[in-house]
């Protein structure tokens, strides 16, 4: 497909999403007033789990129809954020459903409707099928999502009296920066240091993708931030056999390491657009992001 094609591709299917976006359905509607009963937020919590837990499934199959380019990149980044960024998703979706009084084994091994079922096999469906049905099918649901985890984890809070951070953890992150897919290009490494290859990644996004603005953000509790070189370095030698003397980018100061890795990336001559490099800070435990 031809960029400009595609690019006329996107928006088609940006228009379909507009008419047809799930906050306007007539369930969603009542959700943003509060009028969906705790019985039926159950049920859900039990159906929507069955399809969250099959996610990186899809992603992994779309995955194997990409060729090595931005749109891989994008479903890597996803299929990475889904199964463990911070933390698996259905791991935090199973904590709402522990906020609604639901134990685990009635949603892991809840009795789905046809509905669900038919949703789920839709899905894998289109994502076995090829690149263009996967990328769509996919698309049509990430490009709803942040506003739509946005919303319901407000509703949450003032009309269900769901206050609790790691119950709501689920929505907070998918709200998080209000992303689409396409809008960013993600760039991770342990720790979220500005390496070398970190930096050559940037340079290129910046110079063949169009990108202008870059986000450094680091989260609490990070493992390089935890243990000194010499002791991931050992860890990495006991569980491998071999030595591994590479720099870990390891710190004690998770502050002074943001900013020292925008200072970075602000003086590098390899960065084209260096004038809106900020750094941020995200709390796993209120699942807040700061600006450093």
């Amino acid at each position: 497909m031809t960029t400009k094609g595609g690019r006329w591709a996107l928006s088609a299917i940006d228009r379909i999403i507009e008419d047809r976006h799930l906050l306007r359905h007539p369930f969603y509607e009542r959700w943003q007033k509060g009028k969906i009963s705790q019985d039926v937020l159950r049920e859900y919590a039990k159906q929507y789990y069955a399809y969250e837990s099959k996610l990186p499934a899809f992603l992994t199959a779309a995955l194997s129809h990409l060729e090595d380019g931005p749109a891989k990149e994008a479903v890597a980044a996803n299929l990475a954020d889904e199964s463990g960024m911070p933390e698996p998703h259905p791991e935090l979706w199973l904590r709402f459903a522990d906020a609604l009084g639901l134990s685990r084994d009635e949603v892991v091994f809840a009795e789905l409707t046809p509905r669900t079922i038919n949703l789920i096999e839709t899905y894998a469906c289109l994502c076995d099928r090829g690149a263009d049905e996967a990328l769509s099918a996919l698309y049509a649901y990430e490009a709803q999502f942040a506003a739509i985890a946005k919303t319901k984890g407000e509703t949450l809070r003032t009309f269900y009296e769901l206050t609790d951070g790691d119950a709501l953890k689920f929505f907070d992150v998918h709200a998080m920066l209000g992303l689409r897919p396409g809008d960013a290009h993600v760039i991770r490494n342990a720790g979220g240091r500005a390496t070398a290859d970190s930096i050559r990644a940037l340079s290129i996004s910046q110079a063949a993708l169009g990108t202008r603005e870059v986000m450094v953000i680091h989260h609490t509790d990070c493992a390089v931030g935890r243990f000194s070189q010499h002791e991931l370095a050992e860890r990495i030698a006991q569980a491998t056999g071999q030595p591994f003397n590479e720099d870990f980018g390891t710190f004690t100061d998770p502050i002074e390491a943001v900013k020292e890795d925008v200072g970075r990336l602000r003086l590098s001559p390899h960065l084209a657009h260096r004038e809106k490099i900020r750094g941020f800070m995200y709390e796993l435990a209120t699942s807040q992001l700061s600006e450093v």
